[in-house]
């Protein structure tokens, strides 16, 4: 029987459990509350908040993967009003925190819902002039690569978009499958059309 099973969602006896595993030292204790935490927003939203960003800038990796998955899963349980936390990370100082959103973005374009696709680009917009390694690796494969190319190709590779119009979001599509047809080049060796916008 886990935690969850034994003091049920949404119970102050569970967040209380929550609280005391996010202060824990052993880092185990700590992902599990970042896990736990997913229960009480927007119930207790700002306390859900501050503890979630403390723990997506961990020390330990294990315990900020948690916490990005939970960044994601409020991402797609509650879009429309969850959204303007996940956007307020993509400015974060912390490159731990910001890696966080492309978490959240895979997460949220694997659900593929095409009404959410346009706002999923502007989450990765900031990002694409990010120059820490941490974020940018995070940010091709899985944000770009799997969570919108892969989920949403017609609105990210559109005209509208910033990725392909932006030397860093050419990179970042490149980095997201490394396939020629992603590349800024006007063939390849597949005969792929360049999916590049040109003039302008």
């Amino acid at each position: 029987m886990t935690i969850e099973e034994a003091l049920s969602p949404g119970t102050e006896a569970l967040y209380d459990w929550a609280c005391r595993l996010a202060e824990r030292p052993e880092s185990a204790a700590r992902a599990i509350a970042a896990g736990l935490l997913r229960h009480y927003w927007p119930l207790r939203a700002d306390e859900v908040q501050t503890w979630l960003l403390r723990l997506a800038n961990d020390e330990d990796w294990w315990v900020r993967e948690a916490a990005h998955s939970t960044l994601g899963s409020l991402l797609v349980a509650h879009f429309g009003v969850f959204y303007r936390v996940v956007w307020s990370w993509t400015r974060h100082p912390s490159a731990n925190v910001r890696r966080g959103v492309t978490i959240a973005v895979r997460k949220a374009g694997n659900e593929r819902r095409e009404e959410w696709a346009e706002a999923l680009l502007d989450l990765v917009e900031p990002l694409l002039a990010d120059r820490e390694e941490y974020v940018r690796k995070n940010l091709g494969p899985y944000a770009i690569g799997d969570g919108l190319l892969r989920c949403h190709p017609q609105p990210t590779l559109a005209p509208p978009s910033s990725l392909g119009r932006r030397p860093e979001g050419r990179g970042a599509l490149e980095r997201g499958y490394g396939l020629p047809q992603f590349r800024g080049s006007s063939t390849s060796t597949r005969g792929a059309r360049n999916p590049w916008p040109t003039g302008g």
